[in-house]
């Protein structure tokens, strides 16, 4: 897709379409953060602690409890952590 882009011969049509790209972009990364917020709060309800959503998610058990707590929803993930507490 960004290739199709970059092979854009006239700028001015490359730069509205990359702008173009960019707001579906943006819209899809929200909607997805709030697919997951949903989702770990589902399995914080069915009985996941928040170090084994951590674990199978990649992120920090700060990122997780956050998520969970819907402080969390379109931000940048933290890295995994090298903690494997669990709550």
């Amino acid at each position: 897709m960004v290739d199709d882009v970059r092979s854009i011969a006239d700028p001015a049509d490359r730069a509205l379409r990359a702008q173009q790209l960019q707001r579906e972009a943006a819209t899809a990364k929200t909607s997805l953060a709030e697919i997951r917020a949903e989702a770990v709060r589902e399995m914080r309800a069915s009985g996941w602690s928040l170090g084994e959503i951590a674990s199978h998610l990649g992120i920090r058990r700060g990122t997780a409890q956050s998520i969970a707590e819907g402080r969390s929803l379109a931000k940048g993930d933290e890295g995994p952590s090298s903690s494997s507490s669990t709550s």
